[in-house]
């Protein structure tokens, strides 16, 4: 299990060595970083164990899906407008607020696999309410895929959450959206290794 220490230095060297302009991929393996904690493993492997009424410790990597996310934010603090979990349970939560960087997990059994999204809302650079959507899917049925959506907050008041569905699991791995507008943008990425995945998100604007 990964230090305090290191935990700390690891989450400074993204935002220090990314800045302004961080890299789909720095983030990404960050979140990559993130599944080799024991301790995410071990928490993950109890909440489906409650959840699900299945042995615990749960054993067999292959039993359970997690997925673990780094969250970059290169705007205004960002507050949770929405948020839906089609399939899987919390083992931590979606930042909020978003500040500069934030994480969150989800696991499940794995013929069931994970499938979320969350939406963002702040005030953009010219002071415009603004949203930025993240869905993310990893299971046997979907694959691992990615999907985003940003522009003026409006958009999102009354979010279609089986429409995100469809259109998620028909997009691949990366995914962006720039909102020509609002002058928003997000960038997001996905990747996975035995019934793991990381997910990495950049929100600007």
């Amino acid at each position: 299990m990964a230090s305090t220490q290191c935990k700390r230095i690891d989450q400074t060297a993204v935002q220090r060595s990314s800045g302004k302009n961080a890299s789909l991929n720095e983030i990404t393996k960050h979140a990559e970083r993130s599944l080799g904690s024991q301790e995410i493993v071990d928490k993950s492997h109890a909440v489906v164990a409650k959840n699900d009424g299945l042995p615990q410790p749960v054993f067999g990597c292959d039993q359970i899906t997690i997925v673990t996310g780094t969250l970059c934010n290169q705007g205004n603090d960002k507050n949770i407008m929405d948020s839906h979990i089609w399939a899987g349970h919390i083992v931590n939560g979606f930042a909020n607020p978003l500040e500069s960087i934030g994480f969150f997990t989800l696991s499940n059994k794995s013929v069931e696999g994970v499938e979320a999204g969350v939406v963002y809302s702040s005030e953009n650079e010219a002071g415009v309410e603004c949203g930025w959507l993240l869905a993310f899917a990893d299971s046997k049925a979907t694959g691992e895929r990615v999907y985003v959506e940003c522009g003026r907050k409006d958009k999102f008041n009354r979010i279609k959450w089986d429409e995100v569905k469809k259109k998620l699991e028909k997009a691949g791995k990366t995914a962006q959206a720039y909102d020509a507008e609002t002058g928003t943008s997000v960038n997001a990425g996905i990747r996975g290794f035995h019934a793991k995945s990381a997910v990495g998100a950049s929100f600007n604007g």
